[in-house]
């Protein structure tokens, strides 16, 4: 059979003479070479497709690693919000952030510095070929090897380009070990299980959840030893320093999670709390078992179920190998997702990318089975079809954003036959395993390899273009609602800016914290909860006193005097005010008087969530009306007496506003003026509406006017 009961050198040696292996060289490029080419047109592609995806979708987890690598840079540490109190952040698996972290020192924005993180990011990703085409050449020869090396690239787990997380660095580190320790059980004796140490130990300094990996390890080296009844001597003395190096390792391992929980960061409650019910357990494994399907692309998952009945396969110096640590490595992911998964309860669907670290290994094990009609009986598809059947258990309407290849085959099944039903996952599976065995049967060598990885390419096509598609179209729709300029908080500051809140932050604060480095601290009021998303980080707490000045938290530091005000209700003037900036998505940047503690003016809640601009003139959108506050609630601290216009544009219909024994008719479709004389000191009046829905009136401007000076109190 072509190119793969040899040695990876066996084709060229083979050849008659000198001149015959140079005249062949001259027409084929070497593999390295096309593997070379194939690892730069992946990084072309994935770099083209992540950078399309103009915003980040992971919360908190892409913000969270982001931030820590800009905090990292300014020489804070692992801080988040670094600028105020600052939250310490217990990052064990850090490599990630130290990985990402030159992005964010060598580029000036936040855009820009996250596009250069996921271009690295990239990369790593695409590196997986290497490692995947070694241990392939070792079983199929190279050139056959560049197959699964393609197919390594080819799945939806490469979606994850278009994220920072550190699965995209963790992947790759996850695949160098298991190729290693693959090769290493292939070759007893070699340092590829050395290297296949080193690789895990940084896989999970890259994402802790890999610490599975190093149980691993030890186990497949011991069923290695086991594999071959009449060589375990021989193979035990030859894995015997390996053997004690990943035992001890296991044992430290179990002995530092009791003496020391706080080494695992984050995760360290998970060491001092219950497992989660049984029940709850065994659901979620499950359910991460039958994603575990989906994201091979039904294939390699199936055919490597087929090839564990098969005792051919098992005493395989190849693929008997393969056969433990995928199967060691698939099994042991699966189990810790479930877990982990079980254990948040807010939780209800899987997470593919916990699964994807076995996947590359998955492509080698498939080729070499599918090289080898020995190896894969009739009674191994038998078995693949038959474990396709437990897919009939997937539950319905799986999440695009971490069930990936799941839901682009439900959509895929939707798109031919117009049905939403749970069946097609299975059904999909028995048409690609009764297909691979039409295709392969009578086949062996390259062309059976070339037959079942056409089959895996046709799935894997269907599954990324309606992944990607849905995406990008899914993170442009998004950006489109944006504001224009996503750094315009950084552009616009001259320092250090405190995000002060009220009533109800905006929608794009997390996105704008992500771009934006300037955002180094988040006031709220005492005991009043704001609604709306908050951002991550130690808030601090601060009251208004009956002057109007802002008093904040001592453990605060010095009160700041650069404030983002991005509340969708409330509207702040202050006194003292030197410099703003405004952007009507956004909010105002206003920059107040050192010279003076920050002091309020006038506070302006408005019924509506509204942008930082007056309403428009004519007809609103089309939209259905959204609740809104019965009332116009306003508060004053003045210096001398002052008058205030408060104007609304009528709606549909005629409204009332009142001011206890006063009443005012909004007249539909015109404007209505509201006039109220003040005094000295701190004044509050609230105009009650007639209505409650975002249909009604609009309030149009609201304007305080002192010694003849006019100023804008809502924008």
């Amino acid at each position: 059979m072509p190119d793969l009961a040899t040695p990876a050198t066996a084709p060229d040696a083979a050849l008659t003479s000198p001149a015959d292996r140079a005249a062949r060289g001259g027409r084929r490029p070497s593999s390295v070479v096309v593997l070379a080419a194939l690892f730069a047109v992946a990084v072309a592609a994935y770099v083209a497709l992540a950078l399309n995806v103009p915003l980040p979708f992971i919360q908190p987890d892409e913000h969270r690693y982001s931030a820590l690598a800009r905090s990292l840079v300014h020489g804070h540490g692992f801080v988040w919000r670094a600028g105020g109190p600052g939250q310490a952040v217990d990052q064990t698996a850090a490599l990630y952030v130290y990985f990402i972290a030159p992005m964010w020192w060598l580029l000036d924005s936040g855009g820009a510095a996250r596009d250069g993180s996921r271009v690295l990011g990239t990369l790593a990703l695409c590196s997986q070929v290497v490692p995947v085409w070694l241990v392939a050449r070792n079983v199929v020869g190279p050139r056959v090897a560049l197959i699964p090396a393609l197919l390594a690239v080819a799945g939806t787990w490469m979606v994850m380009a278009a994220f920072t997380l550190t699965e995209v660095l963790a992947l790759p580190l996850a695949t160098a070990a298991l190729c290693c320790l693959a090769l290493a059980l292939q070759h007893p004796g070699s340092r590829s299980g050395y290297a296949a140490v080193g690789f895990t130990l940084l896989a999970t300094w890259a994402r802790l959840q890999l610490v599975v990996l190093l149980p691993v390890l030890f186990l497949a080296v011991a069923l290695d030893v086991l594999r071959c009844a009449g060589a375990r001597r021989r193979r035990l003395k030859a894995h015997r320093t390996l053997l004690l190096l990943t035992g001890g390792l296991n044992a430290g391992l179990a002995l530092g999670s009791q003496l020391a929980p706080g080494a695992a960061g984050d995760y360290a409650s998970l060491l001092h709390t219950a497992l989660p019910p049984m029940d709850m357990v065994l659901r979620k494994v499950g359910l991460e078992s039958l994603e575990l399907i989906l994201v091979s692309g039904f294939l390699p998952v199936l055919l490597a179920a087929g090839g564990a009945v098969s005792p051919a396969a098992w005493r395989d110096d190849r693929t008997g190998p393969l056969l433990i640590v995928f199967w060691l490595a698939a099994l042991a992911t699966t189990a810790q997702a479930g877990v982990y998964l079980a254990a948040d309860l807010g939780v209800w669907w899987g997470i593919e990318r916990y699964l994807a670290y076995a996947m590359p290994l998955s492509m080698v094990l498939m080729v070499a089975l599918l090289a080898e009609p020995r190896l894969l009986p009739r009674r191994a598809f038998v078995v693949a079809g038959l474990l396709a059947l437990p897919l009939l258990l997937m539950p319905p309407h799986p999440f695009p954003v971490t069930q990936a290849a799941a839901w682009a085959v439900a959509l895929r099944v939707w798109n031919v036959t117009g049905l939403d039903r749970s069946e097609a996952p299975a059904v999909i599976a028995l048409a690609v395993v009764l297909i691979t065995w039409v295709v392969t049967r009578g086949r062996s060598g390259v062309r059976a390899v070339l037959a079942g990885s056409t089959v895996l390419l046709c799935v894997f096509a269907a599954q990324d273009q309606a992944v990607w598609q849905q995406l990008i179209a899914s993170s442009k729709a998004a950006r489109a609602t944006f504001p224009g300029d996503l750094g315009w908080i950084d552009h616009h500051a001259r320092g250090p800016v405190a995000v002060l809140g009220d009533h109800q932050s905006s929608a794009f604060l997390e996105n704008l914290d992500y771009f934006n480095g300037t955002l180094a601290q988040v006031y709220v009021p005492a005991g009043e909860p704001l609604t709306g998303p908050q951002l991550v980080g130690r808030p601090c707490g601060y009251l208004v006193s009956a002057s109007g000045a802002i008093v904040f938290s001592a453990e605060c530091g010095a009160p700041p005097h650069r404030f983002l005000l991005q509340d969708r209700v409330a509207r702040l003037r202050f006194y003292d005010e030197t410099r703003s900036a405004q952007d009507p998505a956004i909010g105002r940047i206003v920059e107040l008087s050192p010279r003076h503690p920050p002091r309020l003016q006038s506070k302006v809640v408005l019924p509506c969530p509204s942008a930082w601009s007056p309403a428009p003139a004519g007809p609103a959108a089309a939209a259905a009306p959204t609740p809104c506050a019965p009332a116009l609630r306003m508060s004053w601290w003045l210096d001398r007496a002052a008058r205030v216009t408060v104007t609304f544009r009528g709606s549909a219909h005629d409204h009332i506003v009142t001011l206890r024994h006063r009443r005012w008719r909004v007249r539909a479709g015109g404007l209505t003026t509201v006039r109220l004389e003040l005094s000295r000191g701190h004044t509050e009046r609230t105009l009650a509406l007639d209505w409650a829905l975002s249909d009604g009136p609009s309030v149009v401007t609201a304007e305080i006017s002192i010694g003849g000076r006019t100023r804008s109190l809502i924008s």
